[in-house]
């Protein structure tokens, strides 16, 4: 029993090992924060923004839309952020 328990231990560290790899982000905190305006979109990755002082992603489908401050397709923030609308 116990080696089948290490087996599985060493399963899921394997795969969120390899999740981390993936997700790395090269973001510099802490940042000043807005009180009266807590939520701000990256300066130059559209797929992430910051609430308070901790970075968030939309994931790789969709940008994130400083107007309505969610993760929507990238045609539907080409008016607010034409950078991002490739």
């Amino acid at each position: 029993m116990l080696g089948f328990k290490a087996s599985v231990s060493n399963k899921i560290f394997s795969k969120f090992d390899a999740a981390i790899t993936l997700c790395t982000l090269d973001l510099s905190l802490p940042r000043e924060v807005d009180p009266e305006n807590p939520i701000e979109a990256h300066p130059s990755d559209c797929h992430v923004f910051f609430v308070y002082n901790y970075p968030m992603t939309c994931g790789e489908e969709l940008v994130f839309n400083p107007g309505t401050l969610a993760c929507e397709p990238a045609e539907a923030v080409a008016d607010s952020r034409p950078e991002c609308a490739s």
